[in-house]
């Protein structure tokens, strides 16, 4: 029996938030991933691959490019990983500039 609520998943780690223009996308659903795992013979017809969770309130996606990735941001779970890999602070040095 499943004893969680719904639109709730167990968490571990670290959420990543995301603005993204998806542009032309293809969605697949998880036993059509390794159609597209390694490739990129989809960027002629397509921007974006979305993989279609069996569990709604997990998304999952791949761009072509860097720039269609817009805004984001990770929130992590403050333990000794984060520490360790000198993600306990705030920087401004990324590639999309945005943490």
């Amino acid at each position: 029996m499943n004893s969680r609520k719904k639109n709730t998943f167990d968490h571990i780690g670290a959420y990543i938030y995301a603005k993204i223009s998806m542009g032309k996308t293809r969605v697949i659903k998880p036993e059509e991933i390794n159609g597209v795992i390694g490739k990129d013979t989809w960027w002629k017809d397509y921007d974006t691959i979305y993989l279609e969770h069996e569990e709604e309130n997990r998304d999952e996606f791949c761009v072509k490019d860097p720039k269609q990735i817009l805004k984001w941001a990770i929130i992590m779970d403050n333990d000794a990983r984060s520490d360790r890999y000198g993600l306990n602070s705030e920087f401004s040095n990324t590639r999309c500039d945005f943490i």
